[in-house]
């Protein structure tokens, strides 16, 4: 038989019912483990066993003596030398019968050791001493068994959350434009932003509500590119009001420059389209009207929203009287100042007596002399204003 060279053997031997295991290791490794039955084996102890396999199966060498040692006559018939074994018990039930089941558990697995016979009528409290005693000679430690705790049923797998579909865009705020489309990479998650924050590009209009951000910085209405919602101009506190901007800064509040005085300068579109934009805004506590600059005027419809504010087209084109030609009566732009102010009184009372020189910004012309009113006569007259169909009523935003 050969010699294994090793510092220690260890055994252990384990009595189930009619069966002898013995289980030996060498330097912590399993080496050999045997079943013995007591049929087989007869008389077969537990010491008798370690011994025939020490013997038979090449355990010999350094460490066999301590191998005998622990084997010797007159030593327990079971031999637990790892430390780690425990005991757990089960009580399992079929109806009105429930059983006593207990396990070892040691660093070799768990194992079954124990099955009492179903009870009807006894309580968990006697099937468990019932249990220790039969054990208990061939166990050491059975009796702190403690309930065997079954292990937690798998985690179910979390369901996707549900995503609720976007709200619907209005038909205003949608683009005639083909469905654009973005992979999700390409644009941010959609934000919703309050009133002053966006504006509608080319439009201007006050945007508030739901919009994504490209990766090309670019900002649109909605919550998915596949609304196709229109672009949208972020505000900055004095992006496209420098000159606001800075009045503000210096202590000067935006009420202030909304009712301070202003006149009106015309741009040279403006003269070559015979029309210019007024803007006039309404203080509702006191009624009070004021004329003020484009820049001020959007700047208050964020600012101050409480204010009515009204945009007017402005006739500043020749004759500014009117005329009849051929029995035919053509109104000048005064005329046609004098009834838009009058049509605006039911929208911003007091308008009416706020502007009244129907002829402000009209250039004046010297009077023709005669020879060139007969050739004007003669002339085919076309209406001046017959292109200017889209001024003839007021443009205004009105807040309340």
């Amino acid at each position: 038989m050969a010699n294994i060279a090793v510092k220690e053997f260890t055994y252990k031997s384990l009595i189930n019912k009619d069966t002898i295991t013995v289980s030996v290791y060498a330097d912590g490794k399993l080496i050999k483990e045997l079943d013995f039955s007591t049929v087989s084996y007869t008389p077969t102890s537990a010491e008798a066993s370690v011994q025939f396999t020490a013997d038979n199966f090449g355990i010999l060498g350094p460490g066999n003596n301590d191998l005998y040692e622990k084997a010797k006559p007159g030593a327990s018939s079971v031999q637990e030398t790892i430390t780690t074994t425990v005991y757990k018990y089960v009580i399992k039930k079929y109806g009105p019968k429930k059983t006593f089941i207990v396990y070892q558990i040691g660093s070799s697995g768990e194992r079954e050791i124990y099955e009492g016979l179903p009870s009807s009528f006894a309580t968990d409290e006697i099937l468990k001493q019932e249990a220790i005693a039969g054990l208990t000679g061939q166990y050491p430690g059975v009796e702190s068994m403690t309930l065997k705790v079954p292990s937690p049923p798998p985690v179910p797998t979390a369901e996707p959350p549900i995503v609720p579909p976007p709200s619907p865009l209005p038909e205003a705020l949608k683009t005639t434009d083909p469905p654009k489309y973005l992979p999700q990479s390409k644009y941010k998650k959609a934000k919703k932003a309050g009133l002053g924050e966006f504006a509608v590009k080319g439009t201007q209009e006050p945007y508030e509500g739901f919009y994504i951000e490209t990766y090309r910085k670019q900002y649109f209405a909605g919550e998915t590119p596949e609304q196709n919602g229109v672009e949208l101009e972020k505000i900055e506190k004095t992006s496209g009001f420098p000159e606001v901007g800075g009045l503000i800064g210096k202590g000067l509040s935006l009420l202030a420059l909304l009712q301070s005085a202003f006149k009106k300068q015309l741009s040279q579109d403006e003269i070559d389209k015979g029309i210019a934009k007024r803007y006039f805004v309404q203080d509702n506590r006191d009624e009070k009207i004021s004329e003020t600059s484009q820049e001020l005027f959007e700047q208050g419809k964020t600012g101050i929203p409480d204010f009515k504010y009204i945009e007017v087209p402005w006739n500043i084109s020749n004759p500014a009287d009117d005329i009849v030609l051929n029995g035919a009566k053509f109104q000048g732009s005064e005329s046609r100042n004098k009834e838009t102010i009058q049509n605006l009184e039911k929208d911003m009372p007091g308008i009416s007596k706020f502007v009244t020189d129907y002829r402000y910004l009209i250039p004046e012309v010297t009077t023709p002399t005669v020879t060139e009113q007969v050739k004007v006569q003669t002339q085919v007259i076309k209406d001046p204003y017959a292109g200017q169909q889209d001024f003839r009523k007021a443009d205004f935003d009105l807040r309340k």
